[in-house]
């Protein structure tokens, strides 16, 4: 279910998040879901909790940075994480980082605008273009040799990204493992 009268939400109120998180999953429990996949990472650290409290009679799966694989994969232990200013002030993205990237330098880059943008589509491509070269830019100088694309919208410009980061950059998307952990 698109929720595209309210999306994106990287950059919206958490009270917000949540009471539309809860909404959603009740419609899809009214239409008989046995699963809901959370296909957000802004909705996942902002209602996840509030969601499993309410609906434990189905399986939530969430969507979060993959900071994890990133500190496996990382050669130099510097990672980049781009996501929603709101994503990466949540407190469910300091404990990922805290749990699985202590020994990392975690490069936390906010990228306002830039999923609504991406939601604009091509009517946005010098803007989004801006951004991209505004949000990768520290990344490259922090000498990051992994990026977490910590937002689902940004997935359709990881070929633009990585052309910003680099060759010798692996960029890291989560859609895979959500899509196995919810089989």
């Amino acid at each position: 279910l698109a929720d595209s009268g309210h999306a994106p939400y990287g950059e919206r109120d958490g009270a917000h998040v949540v009471d539309r998180s809860l909404k959603i999953a009740q419609y899809l429990a009214d239409q008989g879901a046995s699963m809901v996949v959370v296909a957000c990472n802004t909705a996942t650290a902002a209602a996840i909790d509030a969601l499993r409290g309410r609906f434990s009679h189905f399986a939530l799966v969430g969507v979060e940075p993959g900071v994890k694989p990133a500190a496996l994969v990382s050669r130099n232990k510097r990672i980049g994480v781009m996501a929603t200013p709101s994503t990466l002030a949540s407190a469910r993205f300091a404990t990922l980082v805290q749990r699985h990237a202590s020994d990392c330098l975690v490069v936390s880059q906010a990228c306002p605008g830039l999923a609504a943008a991406i939601e604009r589509g091509a009517a946005a491509g010098a803007e989004i273009d801006a951004l991209l070269d505004r949000y990768t830019k520290p990344l490259v100088e922090a000498q990051v040799d992994t990026v977490v694309l910590g937002c689902t919208h940004y997935p359709f410009m990881a070929d633009r990204i990585a052309m910003r980061l680099g060759p010798d950059v692996t960029i890291l998307d989560t859609a895979d493992a959500v899509a196995r952990h919810a089989l």
